[in-house]
This record gives structure tokens, C-alpha cells and sequence, in this order.
């Protein structure tokens, strides 16, 4: 998935990137080319406004990052509501 960086910097240390050549020849140290992308292999760091592809695990933190609403935030209204007596 195509992510703009919204966060001062970000550091990545695992999954796959999908990049223009400009971006992977700066951080080729730390990228390994794989069907798909590149693989990163040791941290790279991309700083605000870059857009990258990534297809690894998305935290919470990498997705304030990327500027994205937390996930799983729930509506007040959509909480949880007890229907059963037991354990009142």
C-alpha cells in the first residue's frame, strides 16, 4: 500500500518497500532487491512528505506516522454494551 510520511521522520525496520530508484539508490546499503520491491535488510529512514510503498506490519505508531486515524478507534457510541445480568 502507497503511504505519504506525515511524521518529521520515520524509521523502518522490516518488510518489503516499493520505491523510485532515486529513493532506493540512497538507502541501497540497507535494501536488498526482491521480486516486488526491496527488502529492507537494515533500518532506512524516510522523512516527512516522501511517499513509499510498504507492505509489512502496520503498528499504531507507524500509522500516526503516516498521517492514518488509529486503527480500531471506536465511536462512543459504537462501544461495547453488557446484554447479560451475569456479572453485574
Amino acid at each position: 500500500m502507497k503511504y505519504k510520511v506525515a511524521a518529521p521522520y520515520i524509521e523502518l525496520y522490516s518488510g518489503v518497500l516499493i520505491l523510485t530508484k532515486e529513493q532506493a539508490a540512497v538507502r541501497a546499503h540497507n535494501l536488498r532487491k526482491v521480486k516486488g520491491g526491496y527488502e529492507i535488510v537494515r533500518p532506512v529512514q524516510f522523512k516527512c512528505g516522501e511517499e513509499i510503498g510498504y507492505d509489512g506490519e502496520l503498528t499504531l505508531e507507524l500509522a500516526e506516522a503516516f498521517g492514518i486515524e488509529k486503527p480500531g478507534k471506536k465511536n462512543p457510541s459504537e462501544q461495547s454494551v453488557q446484554t447479560s445480568a451475569q456479572d453485574q
